[in-house]
């Protein structure tokens, strides 16, 4: 399991701490720096092809299938395509954990006992974030972070998101219907990353969206809008089980609407 340096599993008091780190200072994580190396190629390649995009990419991961139930969010900023800092932090999402969700993220309940609260954390989020363009593979993060916000009274971030996935498909046909999971088109500009920490996934999503930008010619501001909120968590059950169903191809092994 993966939770990035600076937030580890078990320890006594680094429990809940969160790391920021600029580009290119710090120890890496496990593998670091051979990923780095190769996601760097991908950056300048999409540098050299005047894709010089500015925007935080976000991914969080849930403790169960409330969508409000954050316990990890990870964010990366990239400025005119170019990584520049990086902040990962694990949450304590206030009710229980599920036993898929803890399968596919490897977070428990032990390993967020000193962590803060969303209300806790949210002015650094927000200095974080600032006015930023926001991009996330699929709009899942922006529907959890819209439910957390909610559910625990604060203002929802006005900034404009992007969904990576939506211009991938645009980008390369072959993925249009199906195929355009983030671990795969990762892959496919040859970055590898730990799937489902919450900092590697908003990472590679950023540089999936670099790619795909280049592919299509096209600003990055040309995708960019602000997401209706997402359906009422009182949706009836066989509502929220097809919306499970579109999203899971997207993003398999995330449970996501609750009733």
């Amino acid at each position: 399991m993966f939770l990035g340096a600076g937030v580890r599993a078990g320890g006594g008091g680094g429990e809940g701490r969160h790391h920021l780190t600029p580009c290119g200072q710090g120890k890496p994580a496990a593998q670091g720096e051979q990923q780095r190396a190769k996601s760097l190629l991908v950056l300048r390649q999409s540098r050299s092809e005047c894709h010089m995009a500015s925007f935080v990419a976000i991914d969080v991961e849930t403790s169960n299938e409330s969508r409000y139930s954050i316990c990890q969010i990870g964010l990366v900023e990239f400025e005119n395509g170019i990584e520049v800092q990086r902040v990962c932090w694990l949450l304590d999402p206030a009710t229980d954990f599920a036993s898929r969700n803890i399968a596919v993220h490897g977070i428990r309940p032990e390993h967020v006992t000193n962590a803060p609260k969303l209300s806790n954390l949210f002015p650094q989020l927000m200095e974080f974030i600032g006015d930023k363009l926001l991009v996330s593979h699929t709009l899942f993060d922006h529907a959890a972070l819209y439910s957390a916000c909610d559910w625990a009274g604060l203002p929802f971030p006005e900034n404009k998101w992007v969904d990576s996935s939506a211009v991938a498909r645009k980008a390369w046909p072959d993925v249009a219907q199906r195929g355009f999971e983030l671990k795969p088109l990762a892959a496919r500009i040859g970055h590898e990353f730990q799937h489902h920490d919450a900092e590697a996934d908003a990472r590679a999503c950023g540089l999936v969206l670099l790619a795909a930008l280049t592919e299509t010619g096209q600003p990055v501001e040309k995708y960019a809008k602000r997401p209706k909120p997402p359906a009422n968590l009182g949706m009836s059950k066989g509502e929220a089980d097809r919306l499970n169903r579109e999203y899971a191809s997207a993003k398999t092994g995330c449970f996501r609407f609750s009733f």
